[in-house]
């Protein structure tokens, strides 16, 4: 469990037994993410809070053991349509956790709250929110990636 301040010490711990190469990335949940290798083993760092862990999972740990196992990592998409805007903060890549309504319309569950485990129960996939945007509107069509 990564994160920041001074009694983060994972980072440190890894960049004494072996390289660390990013502590801190611009995602949201999960900014206090670190990578490095020990002994020629990579070694990700997961944040704390089960969200952030989560989100980290599908961007950097899903598609690295995927490749591995020279597999495709193609998780379930789906086009959907919001029903109220879908803030986010700018700078950040965001994963917002989202639920599909009776009518197949999206609802955005959680945009902060990494420690909040309880949304992704509720959630039945994420959408992806780019750096450069201050997130989406009502009525935007919009990928979900859904939970597997």
């Amino acid at each position: 469990g990564t994160s920041v301040g001074e009694k983060d010490y994972a980072p440190r711990i890894l960049s004494e037994m072996g390289e660390l190469y990013v502590h801190g990335v611009r995602l949201q949940p999960g900014k206090p993410t670190a990578f490095g290798d020990v002994a020629g083993k990579p070694v990700i760092c997961l944040p704390g809070y089960p969200v952030a862990a989560l989100s980290n999972l599908y961007l950097f740990i899903r598609p690295a053991i995927k490749r591995l196992a020279h597999l495709d990592d193609k998780p379930p998409r789906v086009q959907a349509r919001l029903v109220r805007k879908m803030p986010s903060k700018p700078g950040y890549l965001s994963l917002v956790r989202v639920a599909f309504r009776e009518d197949g319309q999206v609802e955005p569950i959680m945009v902060s709250g990494a420690g909040i485990l309880s949304s992704v129960a509720r959630a039945d996939g994420f959408v992806i929110v780019p750096e450069e945007l201050e997130g989406f509107e009502e009525g935007d069509m919009v990928e979900v990636i859904t939970y597997e």
